[in-house]
């Protein structure tokens, strides 16, 4: 993961993330190995990692244990397999797991929606907050 990106992949991620520019070569570093180190734990391999970073710039803000986390959860919680891991739409990975996450998944489990992977993963991670109290209007009466 370490090996040099082309000039249009580093353009992209500099695009996504400008604050990257404020990292010093030894954090942006640190930053990097940390993702090959998460690699066994993600049970994913390397190019899978490459990958969510391409798609995602942003994750390489983001603390690792923060981002285990949010898979561990969706895979406790949502029904998540590691056979689904490599087609993982990065963007999930985004949201904040303590502001929106949990709190939607409660919400779901509130109104007796057992929280599904393949049918609320979006309804969880990436819809507004308008979308997702319009959603659940139909799951619950308040």
């Amino acid at each position: 993961m370490s090996e040099v990106y082309g000039t249009e992949e580093v353009g992209r991620i500099l695009m996504h993330a400008p604050q990257i520019l404020s990292f010093s070569m030894s954090l942006l570093e640190q930053k990097i190995r940390g993702f090959e180190c998460m690699v066994p734990l993600l049970l994913v391999d390397e190019c899978i990692v490459k990958r969510w970073l391409r798609a995602s710039p942003r994750l390489i803000l983001y603390n690792h244990d923060s981002l285990q986390h949010k898979i561990s959860f969706f895979m406790t919680e949502m029904g998540l397999s590691a056979t689904h891991l490599p087609n993982l739409d990065s963007r999930l990975l985004l949201s904040s797991l303590k502001k929106r996450i949990k709190p939607r998944v409660q919400e779901l489990k509130r109104c007796g929606v057992q929280p599904s992977w393949e049918e609320h993963r979006r309804l969880v991670t990436m819809c507004s907050d308008e979308q997702f109290k319009n959603h659940m209007q139909k799951f619950c009466v308040t």
